[in-house]
């Protein structure tokens, strides 16, 4: 996260593409990743004491997985997943596709997880999980 606007007048050129928001104030799928975090993780319990969950990721393919665990509420966690790849080839300026690859998750105890799409991606992020299991 750099700036909020893109800045059409900002040299060196690749530095005017920058922002969650286009000139003309429309979002870019990253102001719209980052508005669907906050809706999922908004209205947590303020007075929750912080405890850690046990939980462990193989990744097969080793692509490299980094995450990041967030509690909510005394009984609810969320967990985000990602792999660290660029998205966009600063000389072509061009996007890069991306690739799914498996990751598996295991926790120490039975949990129920919902497993959400990819928030950029996404038409409601309050919408159903896609798979669910205890």
């Amino acid at each position: 996260m750099y700036e909020l606007y893109d800045e059409p007048s900002a040299m060196p050129q690749y530095q005017r593409f920058f922002g969650f928001y286009r000139p003309d104030g429309t979002p870019k799928p990253q102001a719209v990743a980052v508005s669907r975090l906050t809706t999922l993780l908004g209205g947590g319990d303020p007075a929750v004491t912080p405890v850690g969950l046990t939980f462990g990721i193989s990744d097969p393919a080793k692509l490299g997985v980094r995450s990041v665990l967030l509690q909510k509420r005394a009984d609810e966690w969320w967990l985000a997943i990602w792999r660290p790849q660029s998205v966009w080839n600063y000389t072509a300026y061009t996007p890069i596709p991306r690739t799914p690859a498996a990751a598996t998750l295991s926790f120490a105890t039975p949990h129920r997880v919902e497993v959400h799409p990819d928030l950029a991606l996404a038409t409601d992020p309050r919408s159903r999980p896609l798979r669910s299991r205890s």
